[in-house]
């Protein structure tokens, strides 16, 4: 009787005013949760949809898949360094977007991007590294925004990492990460052949980078293996081409 009631088929009714009322009760609870799972879908898609369309445009600021070098590779390739700041402001309101949505709909955070070499943890870690990278390293005045972006990011991670108890890591500037500095070297290297105009003292640029990055290192890394997303390399970055540069004629003939 209660399964007639429960799911409205109708096909065993109860004796008496006491069944009557309790089927009465289970066939109200079926239909309401019938009525939160219909309201439920368009949510979570709304969520993802919103999550996806940034992590999908990040792809014509830095490739496929999105490195945080092809940000600044990209950025040199147009002239467009003072552009990014409305990069770090999107992703600043992305990462508060998700820190919010994904600590209520929790089941967002294992929807993966229709492509598999998009995935909103690595988008995450590269404009994160990206914005510390371009802060750091890069030989032009720093950007509050991006700064702003950054801190915007690890709040929202760290929100993350409190609901599924993944340690949060180091705190101090001088902690180590897990990018090494070779591996840092490297993509300083890189962008140097790509023409990105770097600060003369590395030393102290990977120090500021590695105070950047120790606030959310141990956050991403624990993410990629928590939601299987694959994990950027950076010791790759010799094996990647250089962007060719282009001009404004390149952009209007095409």
């Amino acid at each position: 009787m209660s399964g007639s009631s429960l799911f409205t088929l109708g096909v065993i009714s109860g004796n008496g005013g006491v069944q009557l009322t309790i089927g009465y009760i289970e066939a109200a609870i079926g239909l309401t949760l019938l009525a939160l799972l219909i309201a439920f879908i368009p949510t979570l898609y709304t969520a993802f949809q919103r999550r996806e369309l940034s992590v999908a445009r990040l792809a014509v600021r830095a490739g496929v898949p999105a490195t945080p070098w092809g940000v600044l590779e990209v950025a040199q390739s147009v002239k467009s360094f003072d552009a990014l700041d409305k990069l770090w402001l999107e992703w600043e309101q992305w990462f508060i977007d998700v820190g919010e949505t994904h600590t209520t709909l929790t089941i967002l955070n294992f929807y993966r991007s229709p492509n598999p070499n998009q995935t909103w943890v690595g988008a995450a870690a590269t404009v994160l590294d990206a914005a510390a990278i371009f802060n750091a390293a890069v030989d032009v005045p720093p950007s509050p925004t991006a700064g702003l972006c950054i801190r915007s990011g690890w709040i929202s991670l760290r929100r993350l990492a409190d609901y599924f108890r993944i340690p949060t890591g180091a705190s101090q500037p001088t902690d180590p990460i897990s990018i090494s500095r070779h591996e840092f070297d490297l993509v300083l290297e890189h962008l140097d052949r790509s023409g990105v105009p770097l600060v003369a003292d590395h030393d102290a640029a990977w120090r500021d980078f590695q105070g950047w990055r120790v606030n959310y290192d141990a956050i991403i890394e624990a993410a990629y293996k928590r939601f299987t997303c694959p994990r950027i390399e950076w010791s790759q970055v010799a094996d990647q081409p250089l962007l060719p540069r282009q001009t404004f004629a390149d952009f209007t003939n095409n």
